[in-house]
């Protein structure tokens, strides 16, 4: 989360962390995001703040003239590189591209005048999964996991249609609102999404960054290497565990557990022991979070069907060689290759201790 907002008052810009303004040398007024309540952006005035996270905080705001609020998202950067701003432009308009139920809608996209990305959305009356979560120590029952979770392969089967992997899947980015026909699940922030079907567009994300939140990520976010469908198929796999049982399948692993351990294998059988989790159910979370992509099922409405129960008899039992820890062969080349990328960090890290 930002801790701060780094504005320039001669130059009337949100710049990067940093004692002084790059462009007019001035020194910088600090802040935290709430400290930008009261301020326009675009003609948005910015009344309240409604969260604030790794790439930018959260506002409701409301133009001039219009009856209801939006949320506004503006973001925080962390450095003056141009293509970080593009990336959120860029993914700002593919999400505004998205009209689907279970989808938050996004309405506008643009560069204010602090100099900083920003879009406005739907302004969501309820509270997120994750806090429904805490409710529910001991999970929810089979319908309601299925509910959450049919609704939430929905939003996900429309945005992989339309060329969009969200890639940070998680509690915390579903909300929950009462809608015409009962409860929906909407998918907030595909702000880390990026096109799979467009190939020609530009690729911004920078190597070597992990993408994602560690308890839900896919073994492919590792390596930043061949994410898709399928990486967000494996996040909802872990979600749903999370809504039978009330506990994270990683509760208190540290990074290292998940980046070595974790994502090398598909769920445990063991896991399910003393659960009501329906053997259907277990088989199909089990397949859904294969090491290898393409022994997970071919999208996430397959995914969804089959916890169900609703999958052919094959699409429900079938459990990939990897379950008895066969580990195929392309797997373990990947993971070789980041063994020798972490030990030369380590020795790295080792020679310049030393010095």
């Amino acid at each position: 989360m930002p801790a701060q907002i780094h504005l320039c008052p001669t130059c009337r810009r949100i710049l990067p962390p940093s004692p002084r303004c790059s462009r007019c040398g001035g020194a910088l007024d600090v802040g935290p995001p709430e400290a930008f309540v009261g301020q326009s952006v675009d003609g948005y005035r910015l009344e309240r703040i409604l969260g604030a996270g790794a790439m930018g905080a959260v506002y409701m705001a409301r133009r001039e003239g219009d009856a209801q609020p939006v949320a506004l998202k503006l973001m925080v950067p962390d450095d003056d590189d141009e293509a970080t701003i593009k990336r959120f432009l860029q993914e700002a308009q593919l999400s505004r591209e998205l009209r689907h139920p279970n989808v938050v809608e996004v309405y506008r996209c643009a560069a204010s005048e602090w100099g900083t990305p920003y879009y406005t959305m739907e302004l969501l009356r309820g509270r997120s999964l994750r806090e429904e979560l805490r409710e529910h120590p001991r999970g929810f029952p089979q319908e309601q996991v299925l509910r959450h979770v049919g609704q939430i392969a929905a939003g996900l089967l429309f945005a992989h249609q339309h060329g969009v992997v969200h890639r940070d899947l998680k509690p915390e980015n579903v909300f929950l609102v009462e809608g015409p026909d009962g409860p929906q699940d909407k998918i907030l922030d595909f702000g880390l999404a990026k096109t799979v079907i467009r190939p020609r567009q530009t690729r911004l994300t920078r190597s070597g960054i992990l993408i994602g939140t560690p308890n839900y990520i896919a073994p492919e976010q590792v390596v930043n290497n061949d994410l898709g469908p399928h990486t967000d198929q494996y996040a909802l796999a872990l979600i749903a565990v999370e809504l039978y049982t009330g506990k994270k399948v990683r509760q208190d692993h540290t990074v290292a557990q998940i980046v070595m351990q974790d994502v090398q294998r598909p769920l445990a059988e063991d896991l399910f022991l003393g659960t009501d989790v329906p053997l259907p159910a277990r088989a199909a979370l089990i397949r859904a979070t294969q090491p290898q992509p393409a022994e997970r099922f071919p999208d996430v409405g397959a995914f969804a069907r089959a916890l169900e129960g609703r999958g052919s008899p094959a699409a429900q039992v079938a459990v990939p060689a990897t379950v008895a820890g066969i580990v195929p062969f392309a797997t373990r080349r990947w993971w070789l290759a980041l063994l020798m990328a972490l030990g030369i960090a380590g020795a790295v890290a080792a020679f310049l201790l030393l010095r």
